[in-house]
């Protein structure tokens, strides 16, 4: 019985790191995405329908967002799929910086970049 007990204890501590390591993970790509795009946290924060403060917090690791809020500040607040902020950061930072200005722009400017983009490579 003593084995049980001590190996969910184990488990829960491992849990705990787990969390932990993923609110870094949230709070440092976060700070980074926001920055990268030139944003400011009162911009993302009145995006995303939440306070500055509460930005700054999830950005220090300060706070434990939920999953919905985590998709409010990514989706909301910096303009990218949940799918783009999770990526390994294996990407070209080429490419990662061209997609921070794109995202940034209006729909219609979005879609004007598009067709230059796609001009210039399908010579």
């Amino acid at each position: 019985m003593a084995f049980v007990a001590r190996a969910k204890k184990t488990n829960a501590k491992d849990n705990r790191a787990t969390l932990g390591a993923a609110a870094r993970l949230v709070a440092d790509r976060a700070r980074q995405v926001r920055e990268l795009r030139g944003l400011t946290q009162e911009v993302v924060a009145e995006r995303a329908k939440l306070s500055a403060k509460f930005v700054g917090q999830v950005e220090r690791g300060h706070a434990n967002p939920s999953i919905t809020v985590v998709a409010q500040l990514v989706i909301d607040g910096l303009g990218m799929t949940l799918s783009e902020f999770f990526a390994d950061g294996r990407a070209d930072d080429d490419a990662a910086a061209v997609s921070a200005i794109v995202s940034a722009q209006p729909p219609a400017t979005r879609r004007r970049l598009l067709r230059i983009v796609r001009a210039a490579v399908d010579d």
